[in-house]
């Protein structure tokens, strides 16, 4: 499966691409959202739940961003944990999210 180049939401959008010796401030990186250009860089040189886990946190850095949250560094890592544990452990869910119509009753009652 080829990687997401584009990412829509708060009516921004975002370019994913990735990136050699990804480094800010002399440290290497696994991504970093560079909000001013609406971007998403990933450094090429982790496996692949890493990559994934390192975009979804890149995406929480930029949603946060479009809703004018200054979210720490710690809470977006815990996020990060905690969303892709869910749709990862939880595909159901993520198809039932993505669909277009209401689910039929499933019979039970609460």
């Amino acid at each position: 499966m080829e990687l997401v180049t584009k990412l829509k939401f708060g009516g921004q959008r975002y370019s994913v691409r990735l990136k050699d010796g990804l480094k800010q401030r002399g440290k290497s990186l696994l991504g970093l959202c560079v909000y001013e250009k609406n971007e998403i860089l990933l450094n090429p040189d982790q496996g692949l739940d890493s990559l994934k886990s390192t975009l979804l946190h890149e995406a929480l850095h930029a949603g946060a961003n479009a809703l004018d949250w200054d979210a720490h560094e710690a809470t977006i890592i815990k996020m990060e944990k905690v969303v892709y544990a869910l749709i990862r452990e939880n595909p159901n869910l993520v198809r039932w999210l993505l669909a277009k119509e209401k689910p039929a009753s499933t019979g039970e009652t609460k």
